[in-house]
């Protein structure tokens, strides 16, 4: 086994119109993210834009971790002990890829290109940053003549790297329309994929290089409290277990398997309307007692969310999510709901934290990644793409362009979880989220993603705040 490796395998930044402030994507699964006071300290983020109503940027941190061969658990590697350089490569290659429409099965890799895609196709090249506290290493690239700001690197005062992606900008140099959702000729936007290495000097003066980690710079996610219900650590996850590198939980524990199935289902009410029809009302405590007498309620609840299926277009739970589904209506599952079972080592579980913000489903073509994650060939291992077979701007390359046609056409039953379609108001009514913005407003939302509401915990409800539209 490797003796270093980068975590999280996939890290998920975000743009924003903010270039001063940013946050953290989140690092655990009670956490919205963090970002810095003055003094380097980190506190959970409470406002998802400045001052002057910018959307901050959504930072993707990466440590690289060390393996204990005698517990065979890799944890965050001693700073004080080695000194790192990490090397970073953004490529937005969305123009550039021959497509004909949003692929319907996993597209093979390296995706084709069209002729003339090097003027195209927007390249940072490789960027190196090290030490602590460092900031400015710029991610630019060129879409034909006009230099294209794909984000910046900067680290923490350990010496961890992190990640900002672009401003969110989307243009046309020669002032094309909008042509429809998916695609638009001479259109750019600053999303970006791609790789990062990490350069792990020891006491000793040996170097050695830690196994690469990727990350993914997607649009906003406006309701970060309202976990998809199947997310792309789900999608990556049965990749995975069909692929036999990993097995499935055979006694499904309630508080890491079944309930949060359970809670995302009943958070979508936050976000959207379609399966309000459908509420989930019994307690935790019922819906995790295996007593024989109590699978009627637990089937009736099982057959509650596979409602989602047909209320959400494209959508589908993965079939290791309906397989626990099924346990647990048979009683076949461990009741640990007053002692929660740990099921991840931390690395393990820093993965699941970070890709758990995500959508997984709605692959037409997708908010963070597409229907291309779903071949098994991508991967060296669970949840890390092999950087030998997938090229920088792959995973985003058949995402829309530009990202805001897809969020203002599919409006409804979509992705409501990142891109909410009816929202809770403060004063307890309740409105279309993207008002102010009609359907054909396609520059409109380009020109106005920044004013859009964002969707937080309030006093046990989730509740729209933040809106300048």
């Amino acid at each position: 086994m490797e003796r270093f490796k980068i975590f999280p395998s996939i890290g998920i930044a975000r743009v924003g119109g903010s270039l001063n402030q940013f946050y953290l994507c989140p690092e655990s699964n009670n956490s919205l993210g963090v970002e810095f006071d003055n003094s380097g300290n980190e506190n959970e983020v409470k406002n998802f834009k400045d001052a002057s109503g910018l959307i901050k940027r959504q930072g993707a941190r990466f440590k690289v971790y060390e393996l204990n061969s005698a517990t065979g658990e890799y944890k965050p590697v001693d700073m004080n002990l080695v000194s790192i350089k990490w090397t970073v490569h953004l490529v937005n290659k969305k123009a550039g890829v021959t497509r004909q429409g949003p692929p319907a099965t996993p597209p093979n890799i390296p995706l084709p290109l069209r002729p003339n895609s090097q003027e195209l196709i927007i390249d940072s090249g490789e960027k190196q940053i090290s030490g602590v506290n460092q900031n400015g290493v710029a991610l630019k690239g060129k879409y034909k003549t006009n230099t294209v700001d794909l984000g910046e690197l900067r680290t923490d005062n350990n010496g961890n790297l992190i990640v900002l992606g672009g401003a969110g900008i989307s243009k046309s140099p020669t002032n094309q329309p909008i042509a429809n959702f998916y695609y638009s000729n001479d259109w750019y936007d600053d999303t970006s994929d791609g790789f990062i290495k990490a350069s792990v000097k020891l006491e000793d003066g040996r170097e050695v290089q830690a196994l690469e980690a990727w990350v993914i710079v997607a649009p906003p996610d406006y309701a970060p409290n309202v976990k998809g219900v199947v997310t792309l650590y789900d999608i990556m996850e049965q990749v995975a277990i069909s692929n036999g590198q990993l097995q499935q939980v055979q006694v499904p524990s309630f508080t890491n398997h079944v309930l949060p199935i359970i809670e995302r289902f009943k958070n979508i009410k936050w976000v959207s309307g379609v399966l309000d029809a459908f509420p989930i009302t019994e307690s935790k405590s019922v819906l995790a007692d295996t007593a024989t007498t109590n699978l009627p309620t637990r089937r009736g609840v099982r057959n509650k969310i596979l409602r989602i299926e047909t209320a959400l277009d494209s959508f589908e739970l993965t079939q290791y999510q309906k397989d626990i589904l099924e346990k647990w209506v048979n009683g076949n599952f461990t009741n640990d709901l007053s002692n929660p079972i740990p099921s991840l080592k931390s690395a393990d579980q820093l993965n699941k934290d970070v890709l758990d913000t995500t959508v997984g489903q709605g692959f037409y073509p997708g908010i963070e990644g597409g229907i291309i994650v779903k071949n098994p060939n991508l991967y060296i291992e669970p949840f890390r793409f092999d950087s030998t077979k997938v090229v920088a701007g792959d995973i985003s390359g058949l995402m829309a362009l530009p990202w805001q046609a897809d969020f203002l056409k599919c409006r409804v039953n979509w992705w409501p979880t990142q891109r909410p379609d009816r929202v809770k108001l403060s004063n307890g009514t309740d409105a279309d989220w993207q008002r102010g913005i009609p359907n054909g407003g396609h520059q409109l939302l380009i020109n106005n993603f920044n004013k859009l509401g964002f969707i937080k915990p309030k006093n046990g409800e989730q509740i729209e705040d933040e809106r300048t539209l």
